[in-house]
């Protein structure tokens, strides 16, 4: 056991082909993720297999994080989390 373990902190692409037992997912906003212009083009299927690779990385719990939008304090939330089925939901806070 290391006297001072080390969390990797890595991009979703560097994460393919490995797992974790803890994953945080941040900046999970649109015009982030997808991109602004992902969404101008309606070009989703890159980007959806991407968020797919990186939610697989986690052996026992994920995170997911994204922001508000400062004026309106409408959430922002990428479109893909809501195609995680429900049940695998614990707790959504907004």
């Amino acid at each position: 056991l290391e006297k001072h373990p080390k969390i990797p902190i890595i991009t979703i692409h560097q994460s393919k082909g490995a797992e974790f037992d803890h994953v945080f997912l941040a900046g999970l906003q649109e015009y982030k993720f997808p991109t602004y212009q992902s969404i101008k083009n309606q070009d989703f299927e890159e980007e959806e297999r991407v968020f797919y690779v990186a939610i697989t990385r986690a052996k026992k719990e994920l995170y997911l994080s994204w922001a508000e939008n400062e004026r309106d304090n409408k959430k922002q939330m990428c479109r893909f989390i809501d195609k995680i089925p429900k049940e695998y939901i614990e707790d959504i806070r907004f």
